[in-house]
Order: structure tokens, then C-alpha cells, then sequence
């Protein structure tokens, strides 16, 4: 497999590009997974014709629709509280208490809806964690 960064903040690929990608992957049977985060890069991916899209996080409900009818995988990428905790709330101004009421619970109830929205247009879900950075006191492995 190879993931190919559809979108980041700068700059999105277009779906031209990624078809050649995914072609010349498909052609040796390698399957491409796509991170695509904004929903015109979830979009594009789609187009371009890859097997699945990792985080998907601004995608509408037509998108998903079109993830389900193409057979694209989503894989969710949605963090837990105690993750959330971990690593973003130091970084965090005020109390403890007000960042997760504000961030974490934001993040959670907006995680849960976009997945409930993707489950209900026939989207087929892979769990991930896409965990790249340091996560205190655990290996790589334990993470997740």
C-alpha cells in the first residue's frame, strides 16, 4: 500500500494527478490509501480512484455517498479523550477543565457525527490512528 498526501494546507492535488498515481499502483497491484482531510480533497481522490481515504474529516454527506458508491474505505482517524488529553490540553490556556469542555468534547461530538453520517451512506470504515507524533510513556506499538 501506499499513502499519498491528497491534501495539506497548502495544496491539493488534482484528481489527474492522483488517477496516474493510483494507475500506476493498480497496475502492479498495489492499493493507494489517501490522506485527504477537506472535503474537495476527499473529493479528488475519489475521482482519482483510490481505495480508500484516511481521516476524511470535512466531508459531506454527498461525499460519503460517493465514497459508498465507488467502494472507497474510510479510515477513521478519530482520536479518544484520553489522546486528546495526552498530548493537546498541555498546550492548552486555562484550566484543564475549560480546554476539554472546548476542544475535546468539540472534537468527540463532531467525530462521532461524521462517522454516524458515513456509516449511514453505506460507507465501509477501517479503524486507524494515523499516530505520527510522540505520545509520552508508550511505544509506537502501544499507542494506538
Amino acid at each position: 500500500m501506499i499513502k499519498v498526501v491528497v491534501d495539506d494546507r497548502k495544496r491539493v492535488l488534482d484528481a489527474a494527478e492522483v488517477k496516474a498515481i493510483v494507475d500506476e499502483a493498480h497496475r502492479v497491484n498495489v492499493r493507494i490509501a489517501a490522506h485527504a482531510t477537506s472535503d474537495q480533497a476527499i473529493q479528488v481522490a475519489i475521482q482519482g480512484g483510490v481505495d480508500s481515504v484516511e481521516h476524511g474529516d470535512e466531508a459531506t454527506d454527498a461525499t460519503f455517498q460517493a465514497m459508498a458508491r465507488y467502494g472507497v474505505f474510510l479510515v477513521a482517524t478519530h482520536w479518544t479523550a484520553q489522546t486528546l488529553r495526552d498530548i493537546y490540553l498541555p498546550s492548552y490556556r486555562g484550566t484543564p477543565q475549560e480546554a476539554e469542555a472546548a476542544a475535546v468534547r468539540g472534537y468527540l461530538e463532531k467525530s462521532r457525527a461524521s462517522l454516524q453520517r458515513a456509516l449511514k451512506s453505506g460507507v465501509r470504515i477501517v479503524a486507524g490512528s494515523d499516530m505520527w507524533m510522540r505520545y509520552p510513556g508508550k511505544t509506537r506499538g502501544e499507542r494506538t
